[in-house]
């Protein structure tokens, strides 16, 4: 039998033990609990990165990246659609290759065959894709313990709301994932923007010749439609011969003009201060005249009316006033073009580049239209007398658009969209149609006498009535003959279309 001592020590080794056991067994929960945390917290720390990776790719970063690689899809399709056309879709859905095309190149780079006439598969264009940009992507997360396990693109859609730009819209699925493959994160992202057309290469005019027009691209001035180019009228006429396109000179200013030049001029002011000028700065020196008066004459000590030559309307013969002798002015013919337009002003014509000066000034021009030729009055002196129509013109708009070759909205003629099938021509757009004017040497002997307007240069049944004051066409001489650029005309309905009736070479006087 245990004495009380020995009971107590016993009772004390077992409290003892409870307690280590108690306390060994709050530790191991403890450590646990400690072990739990620290993977919640791990659990936690990984989501939260990844979050914060993918927080990074904003909206506005993919839709940046978009539009840089739609744009290089616009140059890639337009330019590979010269030779080999894009099919045109089902009637209910036409533009479905274009889409095609589009998404692909955008995709990877690597449009089917399928899509075009040829059958032909291009080149492949992977690096201006988005999915080399994810590529590129992927080699940054990598650094940082992610990846990106998912990316596609869907409903893709390209269209027109404009004749001078496209629209897309689209959307991108992206999932980023850590390394361990315990966390991902997923976005979609809505992207859409707008193309402009401008800068690119017309495909339709370049497959259509050939190559021969090669270089030309879309750009699109302040016109909205062929109207806007409509030449106006700025003064009738009274009297006068043949007709004219130049620049416009005042008397007073003839010294400004380079004597080489000047033969492109027309010469401004009564015809007492054009008939002085003499020697040096020699009225005959310039290529048409409009005079600012038509009745009087002034010589001191007399003055009075002015009587015609009756075979040339430019020169009197002879003045007679009350108590002066009839007395000899002129009696020399005046072979170049002029009108008679009473108190006109140098400033009233339309803006022109300057041939005199290279630092962009604007020169005023002007386009002179009388009755007949000058050797049709020689004729018939009754020609001398103007008819209805006669007079100046603004012709400027119109020679803007032609010699920087703009393009116009038109109903008429195809889209940009259209320009990429086969037979381009072939179609219309009643909204995003567009078409421009075809100049130089390279529409010249292939083309010479055929409608300059694009969309019928390579009809050679729409033949060219040429128009007075455009290229090739700027006086009688030059229309005459062949320069190197050719001789601008249009047909006789594109000249109703763009307003061109009142300056066109069938009206007045002749252009050959």
């Amino acid at each position: 039998m245990l004495g009380l001592k020995d009971k107590k020590g016993f009772l004390f080794v077992v409290i003892v033990f409870l307690i280590m056991a108690y306390i060994l067994t709050s530790l191991s929960l403890w450590v646990k609990a400690v072990e739990s945390s620290e993977r919640a917290y791990s659990e936690f720390y990984k989501e939260s990165n990844v979050e914060l990776l993918i927080s990074q790719i904003t909206s506005q970063k993919v839709n940046e990246i978009s539009g840089f690689v739609m744009n290089r899809a616009l140059y890639n399709v337009t330019l590979l659609s010269v030779d080999h056309p894009i099919k045109s879709g089902p009637s209910g859905n036409p533009l479905m290759y274009v889409n095609r095309t589009f998404y692909e190149f955008a995709y990877n780079g690597s449009p089917a065959g399928s899509n075009f006439e040829d059958g032909a598969s291009p080149a492949s264009d992977y690096s201006s894709s988005l999915s080399a940009w994810i590529g590129n992507l992927n080699s940054s997360l990598a650094a940082v313990g992610a990846y990106v396990d998912s990316f596609y693109m869907y409903n893709f859609n390209i269209s027109q709301n404009n004749y001078s730009s496209l629209n897309y819209t689209f959307k991108v699925y992206l999932s980023v994932r850590d390394l361990a493959n315990q966390t991902a994160v997923a976005r979609v992202y809505d992207v859409k923007g707008v193309l402009d057309i401008s800068g690119t290469v017309d495909p339709a005019l370049k497959r259509e010749s050939g190559g021969d027009i090669a270089a030309r691209k879309f750009y699109f001035g302040p016109y909205n439609n062929p109207l806007s180019l409509q030449p106006t009228k700025i003064d009738s006429s009274s009297g006068g011969q043949g007709w004219f396109y130049g620049p416009l000179v005042s008397t007073t200013d003839v010294a400004k003009i380079p004597v080489a030049q000047r033969h492109l001029f027309i010469l401004v002011g009564t015809y007492k201060d054009i008939i002085a000028l003499s020697g040096t700065d020699n009225y005959l020196q310039f290529g048409a005249f409009i005079l600012t008066n038509d009745t009087e004459y002034s010589a001191s000590p007399c003055s009075g009316t002015l009587n015609y030559d009756e075979k040339n309307t430019f020169n009197p013969i002879t003045y007679t006033a009350p108590g002066c002798a009839p007395k000899i002015v002129s009696s020399n013919l005046m072979p170049q073009p002029y009108v008679i337009v009473k108190d006109f002003k140098v400033g009233s014509g339309g803006d022109c580049p300057d041939f005199t000066s290279s630092a962009g000034k604007k020169n005023k021009c002007a386009l002179i239209l009388s009755t007949s030729t000058h050797q049709q009055v020689l004729n018939d002196p009754k020609l001398k007398n103007t008819v209805a129509g006669a007079g100046v013109f603004n012709v400027e708009k119109a020679r803007d658009f032609t010699m920087c070759g703009y393009y116009v909205n038109s109903k008429f003629a195809p889209s940009y969209i259209q320009r990429l099938f086969k037979d381009s021509y072939s179609y219309t757009d009643e909204k995003y149609g567009i078409e421009t004017f075809v100049i130089g040497q390279y529409a010249n002997t292939t083309y010479d006498g055929n409608s300059r307007l694009d969309r019928e240069i390579f009809n050679s049944s729409k033949k060219g009535e040429f128009i007075r004051g455009m290229p090739g066409c700027r006086n009688f001489d030059d229309c005459s003959d062949t320069p190197s650029v050719g001789i601008f005309g249009l047909s006789t309905n594109a000249i109703t279309d763009y307003g061109f009736d009142s300056i066109k070479c069938s009206i007045l006087a002749g252009c050959k």
